[in-house]
């Protein structure tokens, strides 16, 4: 992952908030002009003509606006789309779990060979103690 793209995921949640005001401020904007048109033009045939092309722009860049708010994911999506498959198409991840028992179980085993050669040793000590005590 270079510098550029850790650079785009962090600014993704800024990118989100621009977004979502611009949705706001177009909304608002288009809901005032068309009530001032409203109430300035009581016929239709009133509103001038450059109006109608004006108000399809505006709502063609509101579509624009939603659309790109909708489709363009947030910072914890997009961490999770480049580390997930990167972890789990990982040989040494997938390996992980059977090494590691496997290694765990081969540890295990000679701790316990040495617990119980440490008692064996010590248990004959004590009898070569205990034996030689007695007989004395």
């Amino acid at each position: 992952m270079t510098a550029l793209e850790v650079y785009l995921i962090g600014i993704l949640d800024n990118i989100h908030a621009v977004l979502g005001f611009s949705i706001f401020a177009s909304v608002a904007i288009i809901g005032v002009v068309g009530i001032a048109v409203l109430e300035c033009c009581h016929d239709t045939s009133d509103i001038p003509d450059g109006f109608w092309k004006r108000a399809k722009c505006a709502l063609l860049i509101l579509m624009f606006l939603v659309a790109g708010k909708t489709l363009l994911p947030d910072t914890k999506l997009l961490a999770a789309m480049y580390i997930v498959p990167a972890v789990v198409n990982n040989e040494k991840v997938a390996t992980m779990g059977t090494n590691l028992l496997e290694t765990l179980t081969a540890l295990t085993n000679k701790w316990m060979k040495e617990v119980i050669e440490e008692n064996n040793d010590k248990n004959a000590t004590e009898k070569r103690s205990n034996g030689s005590k007695t007989s004395i």
